[in-house]
């Protein structure tokens, strides 16, 4: 009798998970830093308050009020940046981003 090889099962291949809130929440948020990068404070701020308005309670919350304390130092708003960094850790306590935050507002 022939031997009939075994078929060969492949593992199932996972659907690339899409999250269409959250990308249109990174698109905002990357906006956001990325024109804080090139000094557009006004753009960066556009930026992040359409994420909170379209995303108040959104994944990325923490990463738009670490960003917003940033915009703020960069502003020279040193007393908004204070008040912004309280906040940050009194709304997001254990948030990796608590020691950017702090920097940001020592520069």
């Amino acid at each position: 009798t022939p031997v009939v090889p075994a078929p060969t099962m492949e593992p199932p291949r996972a659907a690339p998970v899409t999250d269409p809130s959250l990308d249109a929440e990174l698109a905002l948020i990357e906006g956001a830093h990325a024109a804080l990068a090139r000094g557009d404070l006004a753009v960066a701020e556009a930026e992040l308050t359409r994420h909170a308005r379209r995303h108040a309670r959104g994944r990325l919350a923490p990463e738009r009020e670490a960003l917003r304390v940033e915009v703020l130092a960069a502003q020279g708003n040193r007393d908004a940046a204070e008040d912004a960094r309280a906040r940050f850790h009194q709304r997001f306590p254990r948030s990796v981003l608590g020691a950017a935050v702090d920097r940001a507002v020592q520069r």
